[in-house]
């Protein structure tokens, strides 16, 4: 049996618009209690995964907190990118829920119930060796070694419906010319940090807006670390800043983590 750690939870889902998806958050009951998880689409770089990682409330206790050493958050990417790797491989793979996944300091390692992750790879080498092809289901596989407990993550999945999930693009110094400035329609941009707190409370407010206006507006989000250039040439001094552009030009701009009435009565003043 593991030794206690910080709970977590991972695994992957299958969204029917974006397909694979890894799914990340604080785990135990708490993932259905707060409903606080992070998604990436399939497939995830090293980025991706830290990033991840970050945007869940608990990431403070994850740094050590009153005297408590950090947890080796690089076995933990680990993981993360182990799973997008197995369901680029493993198509058949629809869910997996590994929580909790009990998270210690460096050297310790992480532990499914504990399994490592390596374990998770022989787990489904040998389901795959054993399973008729013709007669798998493709609706959800899952291991018993994988999961103990699928309702938690398949209730706040069936929830969340992917619906504040990758709607919003990722945009860069280098694409910002053109995905914002020659759109033909107007573009939401939220200028964020993956450190942010105030950004990640507006991030599914931003995200649901992506939704509500699919087809009529574009929703970017510009990671100000990595795109100094652009948040620079637009001034922004704080953030999360989103700005509205319409014909290449800023129509509005939005300061702070404000509700989504405020985001939604400017951008109607602008697409009216």
């Amino acid at each position: 049996m593991a030794k206690t750690g910080i709970e977590e939870v991972a695994g992957l889902a299958h969204d029917r618009t974006f397909g694979p998806v890894v799914v990340f958050g604080l785990g135990g009951i708490f993932v259905e209690v707060l409903n606080d998880v992070a998604f990436r689409v399939v497939p995830l770089g090293p980025r991706d995964a830290r990033a991840m990682i970050r945007e869940v409330c608990d990431f403070p206790t994850l740094q050590g907190f009153r005297g408590a050493p950090p947890v080796d958050l690089g076995a933990l990417e680990d993981i993360l990118s182990k799973l997008s790797s197995l369901a680029e491989q493993r198509s058949e793979l629809h869910e997996i829920d590994l929580n909790p996944v009990f998270v210690y300091p460096a050297g310790g390692g992480p532990s499914m119930h504990g399994a490592s992750s390596l374990e998770v790879h022989r787990c489904l080498d040998n389901y795959g060796a054993g399973a008729d092809t013709a007669t798998r289901p493709r609706a959800v596989v899952l291991p018993a070694a994988l999961a103990s407990d699928r309702g938690q993550l398949h209730h706040v999945i069936s929830q969340r419906r992917f619906s504040t999930m990758a709607k919003a693009i990722e945009v860069t110094d280098s694409t910002f010319e053109q995905e914002v400035l020659q759109s033909t329609q107007p573009v939401l941009v939220d200028f964020w940090a993956v450190w942010c707190g105030p950004c990640r409370a507006v991030a599914p407010v931003v995200e649901e807006i992506a939704g509500d206006y699919e087809g009529k507006l574009k929703v970017m989000k510009l990671d100000v670390d990595n795109n100094p250039r652009t948040a620079v040439a637009y001034g922004v001094q704080s953030i999360p800043t989103l700005l509205v552009f319409k014909s290449g030009k800023e129509a509005e701009r939005i300061i702070g983590a404000v509700p989504k009435k405020v985001i939604v009565d400017k951008l109607q003043s602008v697409m009216s």
